[in-house]
């Protein structure tokens, strides 16, 4: 996939998003990820009428046990260039500016480090969990059928 296919893609994403936030007008609450980090329920508690519990946990046992990779934000700061910033900025702010993030914070991280641990090792991990579950799968689809 070329440079220009990639932004193409991204501008459409983003200008569905947009489309679709526009068209809902104020009757919505914005819950960002952020605040779910950082555990800042307040607002959301507030506008629901009721207190959200916090301690939820994905069961490891599920394909989606990879979204609790990091449990942060903000790591765009370490895996964008310079030269990435200009790429993406026009494709991405007027998304972000309608749901009300700094859009004129695009300092990236000057001490940038990418852990192999949330990118090499993280990767090698997923694909030998994908691994053994395709053998498990394989397995038990095979148990079944000789019972």
């Amino acid at each position: 996939m070329t440079t220009e296919e990639v932004l193409e893609r991204e501008r459409v994403q983003c200008q569905r998003m947009h489309d679709f936030v526009k068209s809902i007008g104020n009757n919505w609450f914005i819950f960002r990820y952020e605040d779910m980090i950082d555990k800042n329920f307040d607002a959301l508690n507030e506008y629901l009428g009721f207190k959200i519990k916090d301690e939820a946990e994905i069961p490891m046992i599920t394909k989606k046990s990879k979204v609790a990779r990091k449990k942060a934000y903000g790591d765009w700061r370490i895996w964008y260039t310079e030269e990435d910033v200009e790429l993406y900025k026009p494709v991405y702010l007027p998304y972000m500016e309608l749901i009300g993030y700094d859009c004129d914070d695009w300092t990236l991280n000057p001490e940038a480090v990418i852990k192999p641990e949330f990118s090499s090792m993280y990767i090698k991990k997923l694909v030998h969990k994908n691994t053994l579950n395709t053998i498990r799968s394989f397995r038990d689809s095979v148990l079944r059928r000789s019972v």
